[in-house]
């Protein structure tokens, strides 16, 4: 990526050595459609060499299949220890406070909405997104990637994870002694065409590749126009960010939690923030809301709301931002009787892009508070260890 090296309101450096003049705007006028756009997905074969090798994990026993076979069963790998599990504030009477947005109104140039987003921003890092254009293809999605998960598991592991991490299985196990989450996984990338591994994206059940990609190029692009508003917010023109990414690569990981006899003590998904740039999550369940989001020193369930996407700050944006955006610790818990599935698209630059706090966000009152850092290093940190709160993003962060 051509290097950020001027301060900003000073021209901002692009591709090729073009520049852009100024970069700060008032957030007025409707904005433009992202410059780095969806490309069309071809699943077409790539040799796995070509492709980005983000992590390994170990393997481990399938959590829907054991649940099947015997549902009073909870090995002792899943029991979280009572330090653990007792460190739990639930705050139950902040869930709705979570900000809500609509689309809708960001993409009418509303000021006021615009507002609030920089607020969910920076206050929450986390916020819930109305009217954003995909509500049609949500019911599709969720039946028919249920259709996946309800295959006998021969034909689920037909399309077991592989050395890229890509596929059906499990993620971030490293070693013997780790606590085990209470979930299984598809994780498919789906942005850019090399980075695809066409083995892995199921044959079964019929249609499954063509609404995976139709949902994905939706829920990205909706991702991409929010890097527009981010931008105008952190004052810069609405296309900076995504200019910064050189080339938007996404991944759609759809994770099943079935319910769990013993949910005080077993935990869906440890505790983690983002690697990525910006994370959209289709809830499922409308009664079930096991997503909680740390806030104020406790944990806020995230309850879903009909049609929504949950949307999240992550890593690098935080790191852009110089910290003024949170990318913010979460975790999913356990339902004693409900299974439970997330759909989840993160977008996040290629492996060779730099990031670094931008120019104009460092001043004697914030001084720059993380490292440059390269993505697919940055990846390699977050990919190659058990998911452990933020842990990640505190080994590029500046030390004084």
């Amino acid at each position: 990526m051509a290097s950020f090296v001027a301060s900003l309101p000073a021209p901002l450096m692009l591709h090729g050595g073009k520049t852009r003049s100024r970069v700060f705007l008032r957030p007025t006028a409707s904005l433009r459609p992202a410059k780095v756009s969806v490309k069309e997905n071809v699943l077409a074969p790539v040799e796995t060499e070509e492709r980005d090798k983000i992590g390994s994990s170990m393997w481990v026993p399938n959590v829907q299949e054991m649940v099947k076979k015997h549902p009073l069963l909870v090995p002792e790998r899943y029991i979280r220890s009572p330090e653990e599990m007792e460190n739990n504030k639930i705050m139950h009477h902040l869930s709705p406070f979570i900000p809500l947005i609509d689309f809708g109104l960001l993409k009418k140039g509303d000021k006021e909405e615009l507002l609030k987003l920089d607020f969910a921003c920076k206050e929450w890092g986390f916020f819930q997104l109305v009217n954003h254009g995909v509500e049609e293809l949500m019911i599709t999605m969720k039946d028919t990637t249920m259709k996946f998960f309800n295959l006998p598991l021969e034909e689920k592991e037909k399309y077991a994870m592989q050395e890229d991490m890509q596929g059906y299985g499990h993620i971030q196990v490293q070693n013997d002694d780790q606590k085990l989450d209470w979930s299984d996984a598809l994780l498919l990338f789906t942005q850019p065409a090399r980075q695809i591994s066409p083995s892995v994206w199921p044959e079964n059940p019929v249609g499954f590749k063509d609404i995976i990609k139709e949902y994905s190029s939706k829920v990205t692009q909706v991702g991409l126009d929010l890097l527009n508003y981010f931008s105008v917010n952190l004052g810069m023109q609405e296309g900076v960010l995504g200019d910064l990414h050189e080339e938007i690569a996404s991944f759609l990981d759809i994770n099943y939690y079935p319910p769990c006899h013993k949910p005080d003590q077993v935990i869906g998904m440890s505790k983690h923030s983002d690697s990525n740039t910006i994370t959209l999550v289709m809830q499922d369940q409308i009664d079930v809301s096991e997503l909680q989001i740390k806030h104020l020193g406790g944990w806020v369930p995230v309850n879903p709301i009909s049609n929504a996407l949950v949307v999240n700050v992550a890593d690098l944006i935080e790191i852009w931002s110089n910290g003024r955006y949170k990318s913010i610790e979460h975790r999913v818990v356990t339902n004693g009787s409900k299974l439970r599935m997330t759909h989840v698209t993160s977008l996040l630059p290629t492996k060779d892009v730099h990031v670094e706090p931008l120019n104009h966000l460092i001043r004697s009152k914030t001084p720059k508070l993380y490292q440059k850092v390269k993505v697919g290093d940055y990846a390699n940190i977050y990919r190659n260890r058990k998911l452990d709160g933020r842990a990640h993003i505190e080994e590029v962060m500046i030390k004084n």
